[in-house]
This record gives structure tokens, C-alpha cells and sequence, in this order.
């Protein structure tokens, strides 16, 4: 049993909180990818956000029709999520994304970086999260699309849109 699971979970959000409840605390902390975690064999195309092809680590979202059209609507799974593709930031100063792009631009990277993950985290690819498990009004774990259950003490949920 893990003390707190990050589920949905290793995108700008999850691999912020898991990093800093582990980083902060000395309880175990689980997060949960459904995607894969490249960090230590990330394929080059994936660090340029312009080019970054929908597959194989695309959700394969669309947008809702407008005006007849339907558009891919990107959004990443894998261990850092969405923040790869860092053409789609918000504008601002061009030193900040300078230094970001030098540190290697998504939150995996600024979070995590890969062979520096804090002792008491675990850090679980391809886990795709199909439920919270209660026992009563309280989470007690989750239930991976797998069936597999994984119990906590907290519940932490972190998924994107």
C-alpha cells in the first residue's frame, strides 16, 4: 500500500505534486502514467514540438465541429503529458522559454529528470486508471483498466481534460 497515488498523472500537474510530496515528505508515493515513461530512452522527434506526429503517444482527441471541420485536438500520453508539446505555451518573455528550452523545455524533464527520482516515489508507466475505489465516501485506492487495484491513503487526482 502506497501513503498517496498521483493518478493521471504524469502530465504539468502530476509530475509536479508527486515530485514535491516525495521531495517534502518521506512517505511513498505512487504515480500513475497511462502512457509510457521515456525518460531514459526519449526518442529526439519528441523534444521538437513542431514535429511531434499524433502516434504513437497521442490521445487521439478531436475537436468538437465547427464550421464543418474537425481538428485534431493534441494532447500527449506519456510521462510529462501535454507539456511536450511546448509551441502550444502562452506568451511570454522570450528569456523565460529560452531557459526552459535549455533545460530541456516539459515538466518530466524539470520535475523528474530521469536517474534523480526521489527514493520514496514509484513511478508506474502504462497504467492507464479506470476508477477510484471508495470504501464508503473515502478513496481508498484506484482500480487500473486492468482490474488491478492499488490501495492508498490518499488519493491525489491529476488528470488532464
Amino acid at each position: 500500500m502506497f501513503v498517496v497515488v498521483v493518478v493521471g498523472g504524469g502530465g504539468a500537474a502530476g509530475c509536479v505534486v508527486a515530485a514535491r510530496l516525495a521531495g517534502s515528505t518521506s512517505c511513498s508515493v505512487l504515480l500513475l502514467e497511462a502512457g509510457p515513461d521515456r525518460r531514459a530512452d526519449m526518442p529526439p522527434e519528441l523534444r521538437n514540438g513542431w514535429t511531434i506526429e499524433p502516434e504513437p503517444f497521442d490521445w487521439g482527441y478531436e475537436s468538437e465541429p465547427h464550421a464543418g471541420s474537425v481538428r485534431p485536438a493534441r494532447r500527449k500520453k506519456l510521462l510529462g503529458g501535454t507539456s511536450w508539446l511546448t509551441r502550444f505555451t502562452p506568451r511570454g518573455s522570450p528569456a523565460d522559454y529560452d531557459g526552459w528550452e535549455a533545460l530541456g523545455v516539459n515538466t518530466a524533464d524539470a520535475y523528474l529528470p530521469s536517474g534523480r527520482t526521489p527514493p520514496n516515489l514509484t513511478i508506474r508507466g502504462d497504467s492507464a486508471v479506470g476508477s477510484v475505489a471508495f470504501e464508503g465516501p473515502r478513496a481508498v485506492g484506484v482500480r487500473l483498466l486492468d482490474g488491478t487495484v492499488i490501495e492508498a491513503g490518499w488519493v491525489v487526482l491529476c488528470a488532464g481534460t
